[in-house]
This record gives structure tokens, C-alpha cells and sequence, in this order.
């Protein structure tokens, strides 16, 4: 019993074992401009996918400012559905989206209109935040 096992040392005698290489890490400087170059392509899809729905966004709004509420309110459901359909996209970049529907179906007092949509997006995103909030609306619905 040496003193290091007096005081409950638990390190082993045996040297540590290197950590492996990553297989993911590129072995040249040709395979990483490649990666490089890879990642560059797939955020220019994504910029350019996320410029489109920020444009159907900024027209919907603008409808929305303009008291055209219909027009907004299909605006925002055509930008939903774009966010939705894209292979880039994810559920933050269109949620501010879902939110304005919501508020405007509760503005105009489509109700019905309104459980439904909250009934479908809770469903399709039963694990994100925004689904506690959306479940609180559609029973404060419920419950009228």
C-alpha cells in the first residue's frame, strides 16, 4: 500500500491513452479548402432560402400595416408553408411567422379557423417552447 493509495487515489499507474484522431478532420489542406468550399455552397443556399421567406415576410407585414389582414394573413401561411417545405430552414426561422397568424386569426375572431391551426401546429411541433403557449390559447379557446 504506497501513500498515494493511503489517501484514495483512484489514477491508474498506466499511462493515458492518446486520444484517436477524429475522422472528420480533414488530412490535407486540399480537403480542407474542400470542406471549406462545401460549407460556403450549403450557407449560400441557406442565405438565399432565408431571403426568400424574409421577403414574404416583409410583404406580409407590410399587408398587415395596411389593415389588408386577409392578404396578410395568406402571406404569412405561404411563408410558413415555404419554411416548412425547405430543406435549409428551421423551425426559428419561420415561428415569428405561425405567432403573426395566430394573432391576426384572434384579431379578426376566427376562432374555429383559429383551434385549428393552433390544433395542427402543436402536433407538428409538439417539443419546441412556443407549443406551451400554444397549448394555454387553445384551451383558454376551449374553454369560452
Amino acid at each position: 500500500m504506497g501513500i498515494f493509495n493511503l489517501f484514495g487515489s483512484n489514477k491508474s499507474s498506466k499511462p493515458a491513452k492518446k486520444n484517436a484522431v477524429n475522422k472528420d478532420l480533414p488530412r490535407s489542406r486540399e480537403e480542407l479548402k474542400r470542406k471549406a468550399e462545401e460549407l460556403r455552397l450549403e450557407n449560400k443556399k441557406w442565405e438565399q432560402e432565408f431571403n426568400k421567406l424574409i421577403s414574404y415576410r416583409e410583404k406580409a407585414k407590410k399587408l398587415e400595416k395596411e389593415k389588408k389582414l386577409k392578404e396578410a394573413l395568406l402571406t404569412y401561411k405561404d411563408t410558413i408553408h415555404f419554411g416548412e417545405n425547405s430543406t435549409k430552414l428551421q423551425f426559428n426561422n419561420f415561428v415569428f411567422d405561425i405567432q403573426r397568424v395566430i394573432i391576426i386569426l384572434s384579431k379578426t375572431k376566427q376562432t374555429d379557423l383559429l383551434s385549428e391551426f393552433l390544433k395542427e401546429k402543436i402536433k407538428e411541433y409538439p417539443g419546441k417552447k412556443e407549443t406551451d403557449n400554444w397549448k394555454k390559447r387553445l384551451n383558454k379557446l376551449n374553454t369560452k
